[in-house]
């Protein structure tokens, strides 16, 4: 999965949430931080292990109401913004990318209601 760029990465990370953890992984190593407001995750583990649990707090329907409304790439950087009514009123992400691995995310967002 390596060389891949930016806007791949993201492609592919927005499809791979859809698909679960291993999928996700594959655009992270050992060296990519993720940071949340819950926290900051430092390498592949620490990384399937957040991702493990965002995934399994999601209700159901959550991802028939994703929607990205605001993408841009620039370089080796993504931003989007997004929105999974009603449960999530705002989201946003921004990562960072270098030689087709995801190095940086930061990720936060507003829940509805």
């Amino acid at each position: 999965m390596k060389n891949r760029t930016t806007a791949q990465v993201l492609d592919h990370h927005l499809k791979a949430m859809k698909v679960g953890v291993d999928e996700i992984m594959k655009d992270y190593d050992d060296d990519s931080v993720v940071m949340t407001p819950q926290g900051t995750f430092k390498g592949a583990v620490a990384i399937r292990n957040g991702f493990g649990a965002l995934i399994s707090s999601f209700p159901d329907g959550f991802w028939d109401s994703f929607t990205v409304f605001h993408t841009e790439v620039v370089g080796d950087f993504a931003f989007i913004v997004w929105t999974a009514l009603p449960f999530v009123e705002l989201g946003t992400d921004t990562l960072v990318v270098r030689k087709g691995i995801v190095v940086c995310q930061t990720t936060a967002s507003k829940l509805a209601g």
